[in-house]
């Protein structure tokens, strides 16, 4: 009877160590759950995203919508959020409302000027967003959402040169070549070679639009030809330079285009307005014009700035016609084409008294009852290739255009299309183009001689850039040439053998940078990465995994089962699982998947080969 009793002992205990239940309809119905719990946490966090961007949306304060995007970066709501942020930067009182600074958002992006300043003297207003659309085009026309804002403060806040750093069309963002960019992308060629295709013997995907393609590459050749081929390096300067004298600098033609709810920056391009005015010479008698031995009238010049009396010789906005050809290119059907997108232009070429030509001239024409003293006929034009006209770009110089360097006047030429309005905006108490007092030399040469040491030695060591920046291999030993290489290369001169010579002489320090400019990057389209909002713990989806070694459907028969395996130094607990009608009985607990999976290895060899891994929602 004892052997009996013992057998049946073993076989009580070795059933009871068993699994009896359906394992596969019990993980089944723990994924069920899993899944239920997790689709539970996600709909309780979007209302609570959603009740915070209810808020934002009341309040309409683009920091708090900022803050919304970067506390919930992931959010169906983040994309409309964007939206309705963009739209807020066209209504200054809330940009104020929000406390951000007018003139950072302008530094970073100067195309909002006519919608922030009181730009308008005459009626001391600011403009509207419809007011910058170009309403002579036809309403379908593309294009009308171009215009221009004449940056033209020279100083910074703080009263210093402001100095200049262009930024150049980038073609890969622009709406015009959208398809033949992607067709480019797709088929893995360069974009330039793209000009070469023929599109109408090209098998060409169902999903790009034939039509449009060649369209674009119309214009993109066009482009290519007439601009792209010209294009110089982005000027970047603090300061003017010419025979040795620093000039405050700053200005700068932006070329803006509304795209839905953003004003975009498409190109800024260095400039020079009025720092001068002329005037003929004149008999001190009888006030009659005096000519010279050619026949000529002399000219008298003198400066003279838009400043106080003369602070209404440009018209608040412009609109901008008349668009002028230049010599170094020829005219031809492509460049009609173009000119028809754009509303017109003209294949002539502008001449300044009759002789001079001004390449590109684009005339500006103010309302002259709005703004009677408004001067008319100025113009945007290449500036004259004199040595001072090319280095005090960027600093007032001009008789009252708008002088710009060859690439910039060619792409000008190019985007700007017919009566697009033209802005100008500047602070009197920042419009300068006097000269900078400096203690010490610029450059450490006193003779052509010494300046040419310098330039050879470019040369030799860095052409290519020597080519880019047009310098000369003799020359001025102090012009602004010299100076944009000096502070690129001026300590590595100075260390070289040639530069030995000049190593104790007093000079500025040869650093490339804009100085006391110093803007907040994180505005406009840039996002201030501060979470004012906070994610939840309790709407965070953190798994825990378990062991599961049984699952009974007796208390009874658990407690027991349980007190077993506590003998073997393992703690398990039970949670009745309702779907599966049974209790189940869990071992260990982890927030790390391997961590359970390694565990499970060893519950598998010593307890039930038949264990597997729970997954909850903590």
């Amino acid at each position: 009877m004892n052997k009996i009793h013992i057998i049946f002992i073993l076989i009580l205990f070795i059933n009871s160590c068993r699994t009896t239940y359906d394992k596969e309809l019990t993980i089944k119905n723990n994924i069920e759950k899993f899944q239920s719990d997790s689709i539970k946490k996600i709909n309780d966090r979007d209302r609570y995203i959603d009740s915070i961007f209810n808020y934002v949306s009341n309040i309409k304060n683009i920091n708090l919508y900022t803050h919304f995007i970067n506390s919930f970066p992931n959010s169906k709501k983040r994309i409309n959020a964007e939206q309705q942020r963009r739209k807020l930067f066209f209504n200054v009182n809330k940009v104020i409302e929000s406390n951000l600074d007018v003139d950072s958002l302008i530094e970073v992006n100067a195309c909002y000027a006519p919608i922030y300043k009181k730009i308008d003297y005459v009626k001391k207003r600011r403009f509207n967003k419809s007011e910058l659309i170009n309403l002579d085009l036809d309403s379908t026309n593309p294009y009308k959402n171009r215009f221009v804002v004449a940056d033209l403060n020279s100083l910074n806040k703080k009263g210093k040169s402001r100095g200049v750093k262009e930024i150049h069309f980038n073609e890969k963002n622009s709406w015009e070549f959208k398809n033949i960019f992607a067709y480019a992308n797709q088929e893995k060629i360069s974009i330039d070679s793209i000009i070469e295709i023929e599109f109408d013997s090209v098998q060409i995907s169902k999903k790009m639009n034939k039509n449009k393609l060649i369209s674009e590459q119309k214009i993109y050749k066009n482009y290519f030809e007439k601009v792209k081929k010209y294009k110089e390096p982005e000027v970047e300067k603090a300061y003017s330079i010419f025979q040795g004298r620093k000039y405050n600098v700053g200005q700068n033609l932006c070329f803006c285009e509304i795209i839905e709810d953003t004003i975009y920056l498409q190109a800024k391009h260095v400039t020079s307005s009025q720092g001068q005015t002329r005037k003929f010479e004149r008999d001190s008698i009888t006030n009659e014009l005096i000519l010279d031995e050619r026949g000529k009238k002399i000219s008298i010049y003198s400066n003279r700035f838009p400043l106080n009396e003369f602070r209404e010789y440009y018209a608040p906005v412009n609109k901008l016609s008349s668009r002028n050809w230049d010599r170094e290119r020829k005219y031809d059907k492509s460049d009609a084409f173009r000119d028809s997108l754009l509303g017109g232009g003209k294949s002539t070429i502008a001449l300044f008294d009759s002789v001079v030509p001004l390449p590109n001239f684009i005339t500006l024409f103010p309302d002259q009852k709005k703004y009677r003293r408004a001067v008319s006929k100025n113009g945007i034009h290449e500036g004259s290739l004199n040595l001072m006209s090319r280095c005090m770009l960027g600093t007032p110089q001009s008789l009252g255009c708008f002088r710009m360097n060859d690439y910039g006047s060619k792409f000008a030429r190019w985007w700007i299309p017919n009566h697009t309005n033209f802005f100008v905006y500047f602070e009197e108490n920042r419009y300068s183009g006097e000269q900078i007092d400096s203690t010490k030399a610029l450059v450490p040469f006193t003779s052509p001689k010494e300046g040419n040491i310098f330039r050879e030695w470019i040369h030799k060591y860095y052409p290519k850039y020597a080519q880019e920046i047009d310098l000369d291999i003799s020359g001025s030993c102090n012009n602004c040439y010299v100076y944009l290489a000096w502070q690129k290369y001026g300590l590595k001169f100075l260390n070289s053998g040639e530069g030995k010579t000049f190593r104790k002489r007093k000079m500025e320090i040869s650093n490339r940078e804009i100085e006391n400019n110093k803007v907040n990057e994180d505005i406009d389209n840039k996002v201030i990465k501060e979470k004012y909002f906070k994610e939840k713990d309790e709407y965070k989806i953190i798994k825990r995994f378990e062991v599961v070694i049984n699952c009974l459907e007796d208390q009874k028969k658990v407690d027991r089962y349980i007190n077993k395996i506590k003998k073997k130094n393992y703690t398990p607990n039970s949670i009745k699982d309702n779907k599966s009608n049974c209790y189940l009985i869990k071992i260990g607990s982890f927030n790390n998947e391997s961590e359970a999976k390694s565990y499970l290895k060893e519950i598998k060899e010593k307890i039930n080969k038949d264990a597997w891994i729970y997954v909850s929602v903590k």
